[in-house]
């Protein structure tokens, strides 16, 4: 019965953890929800195992709930964050990694929510990862969340379109991407 309670009551703090971030972030819903397709599409173009693809899924869903720890006026502030609130934005992925450390049912998914901002030339946050050091896993979702990002628009981006997000990560690869993944989502892209 313990065993069967503290999972429920897990579950339960799960679903008010993200009700809470849907809730705080305006944006979130519909974002993971257009993530969630797109990691499905990518994931079965690069053929993933079955627990990679499981893995890229809840990241998906999970990689922003350290958002809940940041104020809204920053969350949905149009304009350029300045150097303390960007700092605080930036805290984001270790607040979630505790969180998620916290759950049994997604604790697989820790170190993934942790570096899901690393960047491919070692100058993202929190750990400045660099290249092949970055999971797999992270190196994916980062194209796929970017891509998803510019095409959508944010209170503080426009949209742009689908050639524009393409050009976009093309100048980026080897910088913020994995250039060879690069590669691959622009071929998904243009097989669909």
């Amino acid at each position: 019965e313990k065993l069967n309670e503290g999972a429920f009551m897990r579950q339960d703090l799960l679903k008010n953890i993200e009700s809470l971030l849907f809730e705080h972030c305006f944006f979130e819903s519909p974002h993971i929800n257009r993530l969630t397709k797109l990691v499905q599409e990518f994931s079965k173009h690069l053929n993933l195992s079955e627990n990679e693809n499981e893995d890229l899924i809840l990241l998906a869903k999970y990689h922003d709930i350290g958002l809940v720890s940041i104020s809204e006026s920053i969350l949905n502030n149009p304009e350029k964050l300045g150097e303390t609130d960007f700092e605080r934005v930036k805290s984001h992925s270790e607040v979630g990694s505790r969180i998620v450390h916290s759950i049994l049912e997604i604790q697989s998914i820790t170190s993934l929510v942790l570096h899901h901002h690393e960047l491919y030339n070692g100058t993202g946050y929190p750990s400045q990862l660099s290249g092949e050091s970055i999971p797999l896993i992270d190196r994916i979702f980062t194209i796929i969340d970017a891509y998803e990002v510019m095409t959508s628009g944010r209170p503080y981006q426009e949209k742009i379109t689908h050639e524009q997000a393409i050009k976009e990560l093309t100048y980026n690869s080897g910088i913020q991407f994995d250039p060879d993944l690069v590669n691959h989502f622009i071929q998904m892209k243009e097989d669909e």
